[in-house]
């Protein structure tokens, strides 16, 4: 087990995306593209690859013995709040401007029409 702090050199520490043509679908931890402390490619999923050095984390020392690496298993933890169920997240789906009456009256105050006005049931009270 290592911990590799940062060096305030940049804010590099996360990257993710999937399901985009623009930009690289996959987790990246540290340094950036190509060049990054560890990156995990979205598709083929498994397979990726871990820099030689990493800007972003001070005392960094390569993670896998050669560049590039394949996921034999993986262990995943979440942080936070237990997901909500599907009739929970139903009773959730309620618009920003539900919740934010001045985002509203500031709105209307600029002018701008309120596309979603109207398609919806209203939210209970």
């Amino acid at each position: 087990m290592r911990i590799y702090p940062a060096t305030n050199y940049n804010d590099h520490y996360q990257y993710i995306n999937h399901h985009t043509k623009t930009l690289p679908n996959g987790l990246l931890m540290g340094g950036q593209f190509h060049f990054g402390g560890i990156w995990v490619n979205a598709d083929p999923f498994g397979e990726g690859s871990s820099a030689e050095s990493c800007s972003t984390y001070r005392g960094y020392r390569r993670l896998s013995k050669d560049p590039t690496f394949h996921i034999r298993s993986l262990e995943v933890w979440g942080v936070g709040d237990k997901p909500l169920t599907e009739k929970e997240q139903e009773e959730r789906d309620v618009s920003v401007l539900d919740t934010n009456p001045e985002a509203k009256a500031i709105l209307d105050m600029a002018g701008r029409t309120r596309h979603s006005e109207g398609i919806r049931e209203p939210p209970p009270l």
